[in-house]
């Protein structure tokens, strides 16, 4: 409230030297015409008006406009303290934000690797199932062509025997005599006695 009564005072301080200021160099102007006296009577008066104005303006003016100062003073108070509690909650809801930010990128990269490992487990299982898998399938093969070998001796020796059976019977009866047979007859019955 006293910045407004000195703001009044140096109002007023400046009225009277203007004023001052003018009276002084008006009568010089004034001494050199006839019709000079009209213009300063004319300027005085101004000036004595305005310093009424002046003063009714600051003794009937100067409390509701205090009032009205004070008031408008005090209401941007209310709404600077209402911006910064506004703009605190904006701060404490970004912070906030922030950390949550911050928590979910954890959570999210403590999945991630989570995921990452359980993708390593689970390559690690497949490979080791295509491993068992292609062993198995390389017995089967091995023991088929095994097999296959094992038949196709089979069937090479028998087809020699019948070879042979047949190459024998072409030849034997040429070869052998009455005599050959009774020996093998004989032969064939002693080592069936003898068992």
């Amino acid at each position: 409230m006293k910045p407004l009564v000195t703001k009044a005072r140096f109002v007023c301080i400046g009225a009277v030297g203007m004023l001052v200021f003018l009276l002084g160099t008006q009568p010089a102007a004034a001494a050199d015409s006839p019709d000079g006296w009209r213009k300063t009577y004319d300027l005085i008066l101004l000036w004595i008006n305005f310093g009424i104005f002046v003063f009714l303006m600051l003794k009937f003016l100067r409390k509701p406009l205090k009032k009205f100062i004070s008031d408008k003073q005090s209401e941007l108070e209310r709404k600077i303290s209402r911006l910064e509690d506004e703009k605190n909650e904006v701060e404490k809801k970004i912070e906030d934000i922030l950390k949550a930010t911050d928590e979910s990128q954890a959570e999210f990269d403590l999945l991630k690797q989570k995921i990452i490992e359980q993708g390593e487990i689970k390559k690690r299982g497949i490979i080791e199932d295509a491993r068992q898998k292609s062993r198995v399938m390389v017995e089967q093969t091995q023991l088929r062509v095994q097999n296959r070998i094992h038949h196709a001796r089979k069937t090479l020796r028998d087809e020699l025997v019948d070879a042979a059976f047949e190459v024998a019977l072409e030849k034997l009866p040429r070869i052998m005599t009455a005599e050959d047979n009774l020996n093998l007859i004989q032969d064939y019955i002693a080592g069936a006695v003898g068992k």
